[in-house]
């Protein structure tokens, strides 16, 4: 969940900070006093486009800032499996606009690219709205959706079949090395015949090779025998 959010010098919003607690907080205000604003700058921390609009008028840049707990271990290892480090389950993600059209993207104080942002965001942010609901449109997250849904009493299920899958492809992966080594030896089989072939065709008989050696000292030295 998102513990702190520190935005600065975007749209009309001159700067604010805002902490929150477990449970739901609301955003209440008449029309224009910046709530859509608010959202829009989570969605940047999702990894949304930016635009230069979005800065403020007179400021050479926007900053927005966020801190997000993790309280779910499956969450943790999604994003520790993107390279992202984790201390304390805790995660900050930065983002800031440039008035040169410059767009920087840090976690936890490193840079990343807008790309990395994307897959990070879904984990930490689900905003629902008209057509920017993340997590259900992207087709990677329905498995653990389906998974989440069933819940703890499928979980051993899960567990089990899983080892069975790991036991499979293992033993699939040792019957691919098989074939390929079978059919390695077959064409060993077929070479060593073919050699063996060419050996016999030859006619090849003891003390041959020294009969040559002779002969080509013989042919070596004609001149000088004549």
């Amino acid at each position: 969940m998102i513990q702190e959010l520190f935005i600065k010098n975007f749209a009309i919003i001159e700067e604010v900070r805002c902490q929150f607690e477990k449970g739901m907080t609301v955003l209440t205000g008449e029309t224009g006093a910046g709530k859509s604003i608010i959202i829009d700058a989570v969605g940047l921390l999702a990894g949304e486009r930016a635009s230069l609009e979005m800065i403020r008028y007179g400021s050479e840049k926007a900053t927005i800032q966020a801190v997000f707990t993790i309280d779910s271990e499956e969450t943790k290892r999604n994003i520790e499996a993107l390279g992202i480090e984790i201390e304390n389950d805790e995660i900050m993600i930065q983002r800031e606009l440039y008035q040169t059209g410059k767009s920087t993207c840090r976690i936890n104080g490193q840079m990343v690219t807008v790309s990395l942002l994307k897959q990070v965001g879904p984990y930490l942010i689900d905003i629902h709205g008209q057509n920017e609901h993340f997590l259900l449109l992207n087709e990677e997250h329905h498995l653990s959706l389906l998974d989440a849904y069933a819940g703890q009493k499928l979980q051993s299920l899960k567990d089990s079949y899983s080892e069975y899958y790991e036991h499979y492809c293992s033993i699939q992966e040792q019957l691919r090395k098989l074939q390929t080594a079978e059919k390695e030896d077959a064409q060993k089989i077929d070479l060593l015949k073919f050699q063996v072939e060419e050996i016999e065709l030859s006619n090849i008989y003891i003390g041959e090779e020294e009969e040559l050696v002779q002969e080509k000292e013989y042919f070596t030295h004609f001149q000088k025998i004549q």
